[in-house]
Parts: structure tokens; C-alpha cells; sequence
């Protein structure tokens, strides 16, 4: 079903997802890359074609997700997943741009990010200056930081996650989060990944629809969105979610999902099993 919404509403909807893609990741003993693949399709499935309300011009929203699946290695420049985002606002100008995310999930057994590698850290950021690590957590990023959904406390109707189901709490209760996005600079300065940094995150739902979908937190430069949309050199991600937000009634083909239409290094994240 197509959302239709607020992009509270939006918000809310993206933590769910997320929320239980995790639970089901750790569950069936998924890493990092199972997971975010899981998320993906998800997204799709959910936000396709989306529509959001309160806005001071009617928006909408169209989503597309896809995988690199040739056999050759990647070079990691940039982390694993890329966010590109493509405004295309009412008078007609467009803002293109790229976030990006490194997953990172915490292992049961230990309580560590075990595939955290600093040097890989370094490289991302000396690449894309605005760029996070994502984690997914086994247990609620809420329970090291109480402060960690304070960007939507005020006016947010969260969600509880169960092992089986999500439940509505009253308007005013914390959003509980499994995944969050901390900023590299932060992580570099402590040269390390520990939940004690939890403290530095926000809401990974919160980065992605109050600032990536804004324009907040992008990489403009050519150097970097070039390669992240496979421009040039061979410079690609692992994982691309692709938005296109169009204010109004505005109409176009420039879409910034048409780069990865006959790209053959891509799957489109709905074919694969």
C-alpha cells in the first residue's frame, strides 16, 4: 500500500520497519549486509510512491533500491550504503546529493561492533566528510542513551518494539530505536565504535527523513557523487537507496532513479530472493 502521510507519520513508519527487520536479522543470524538488504525491500515495497501532507507544499516521494551484484570487489570509498537524494522543488531548480552510511550490527555475544575497523573509518571520511556509521543493535539504542529520540520527543506518538508486534504508546513517550547514525568525526576522535556513543546518535529514522530527504547531511561535491551514482571509475557502494522528491504537481524524467536503469552492475533490490 502506498504511504500517505505525514513525515511524522513517515518517520514513525521507517522506525517500524527497521525496528522489526532487525529483530528478524538477528534472529535468523543475518549480518550486516542481510540486514540492510532486508531494510531495503522493505522501504520499496513501503515507499514506492509515497505522499507526504504537511509540508508547506504537498510533496512526493518515490523510492527505488538496488544492490551491486558483479563478482569483482568493490573499493570502499565511501562506506557501504549510499543515500541519493534528488529535490526536484516547484521552480523547477533541483538539489542532488549523497548520503552515506557504514552498517555496523553489535554481536549478541560480545556486546561489540565486531567488524568496526578505524582505518576504514578514515577512508570514508577522508572521501565524504558528511558521512555516518549505522548500527543495528539488539536491544534499543534507548537503553544507553535516554536522550537518543530527543530530535522527535516533543511531538512524537512513538512506538514499542515487542519480538512479535509493534504497539502504539501515548503521545509524549520515547521513540525506541534499534538503529541509530553516528557522525565519523565523532568515531574518529575516540578511535573506536562502543555504545557509549550512542550519546552523539540520533534516530537513524530521523537522519533519513528530517535531514537526508531535506537536504541536510548530503555530499555535493562531483568527486563524490559521481562515483556513488557509478559515474566514473569503478567507485561504487554495496547498497544504493535512491530518493526523488518532487514538490507540488511538478512533472519530469530527469529522475535520479533513471541512473540505474540499464546500469548492469545493479540489481534492482525487488528482483532479488
Amino acid at each position: 500500500m502506498a504511504f500517505n502521510g505525514t513525515l511524522l507519520d513517515l518517520t514513525h513508519d521507517v522506525n517500524n520497519i527497521v525496528n522489526k527487520t532487525i529483530v528478524e536479522g538477528y534472529d535468523h543470524g543475518h549480518n550486516e549486509d542481510g540486514i540492510t538488504i532486508e531494510i531495503l525491500k522493505n522501504f520499496r515495497k513501503k515507499f514506492e510512491q509515497a505522499e507526504i501532507t504537511d509540508l508547506a507544499i504537498p510533496t512526493k516521494l518515490l523510492c527505488g533500491a538496488y544492490k551491486y551484484t558483479k563478482k569483482y570487489k568493490l573499493e570502499q570509498r565511501f562506506g557501504d550504503i549510499a543515500v541519493l537524494v534528488k529535490i526536484h522543488y516547484k521552480d523547477k531548480s533541483t538539489l542532488e546529493g549523497i548520503g552515506f552510511l557504514e552498517a555496523k550490527k553489535r554481536e549478541e555475544a560480545t556486546g561489540r561492533f565486531g567488524a568496526f575497523k578505524i582505518k576504514q573509518i578514515k577512508r570514508i571520511y577522508n572521501n565524504a566528510p558528511n558521512s555516518f556509521v549505522l548500527t543495528y543493535d539488539y536491544k534499543p539504542a534507548n537503553n544507553q542513551s535516554k536522550d537518543i529520540d530527543l530530535t522527535l520527543r516533543d511531538n512524537s506518538k512513538a512506538f514499542l518494539l515487542n519480538r512479535d508486534s509493534i504497539v502504539a504508546i501515548p503521545l509524549g513517550s520515547p521513540l525506541v530505536t534499534s538503529a541509530v547514525v553516528i557522525p565519523n568525526n565523532i568515531i574518529l576522535r575516540e578511535k573506536k565504535l562502543k555504545v557509549s556513543l550512542y550519546r552523539n546518535a540520533i534516530p537513524f529514522c530521523y537522519q533519513l527523513c528530517y535531514r537526508f530527504l531535506l537536504g541536510f547531511d548530503l555530499n555535493f561535491t562531483e568527486s563524490t557523487v559521481k562515483p556513488a551514482k557509478n559515474f566514473i571509475d569503478n567507485l561504487r557502494c554495496e547498497h544504493i537507496m535512491v530518493f526523488d522528491v518532487l514538490q507540488g504537481d511538478i512533472q519530469t524524467d530527469n529522475l535520479a532513479s533513471n541512473s540505474f536503469r540499464n546500469n548492469t552492475d545493479y540489481t534492482n533490490i525487488s528482483e532479488l530472493q
